[in-house]
């Protein structure tokens, strides 16, 4: 068994991330705040899940269900929400393109109508 010091040393994640992680669900100390070396393959999963942008209630189904079909659909899902979000930026971008091109042309003309 590792202390919680000595966990967070041999893993490389911050006693804090660890505290967080515990104290959000997906990493459960074995008693009070011990942790042994077979812990290690979970926490690797949840930084690895983390850094691919996967919110916490993604990462718990992710750890409660680790088969190989279920991690690859949940990680097509993960690239179909990312170009989702790659598509919608792109459109502003065009937008800002649009309204720099009015400036620059004088064709910007911001008028309001105030009815009282």
């Amino acid at each position: 068994m590792l202390k919680i010091g000595e966990f967070s040393k041999l893993t490389n994640i911050s006693v804090r991330m660890l505290h967080h992680y515990v104290e959000i669900g997906l990493l459960k100390p074995n008693g009070y705040r011990f942790y042994s070396v077979s812990q290690v393959p979970d926490l690797q999963k949840i930084v690895m899940l983390r850094d691919l942008h996967f919110q916490i209630p993604e990462i718990q189904s992710a750890l409660h269900d680790w088969s190989k079909e279920t991690l690859i659909k949940k990680m097509k899902c993960k690239i179909l929400e990312k170009e989702t979000l790659i598509e919608k930026e792109n459109k502003l971008i065009k937008q800002i393109e649009q309204t720099i091109h009015s400036i620059e042309t004088e064709q910007l003309d911001l008028h309001y109508n105030v009815i009282l």
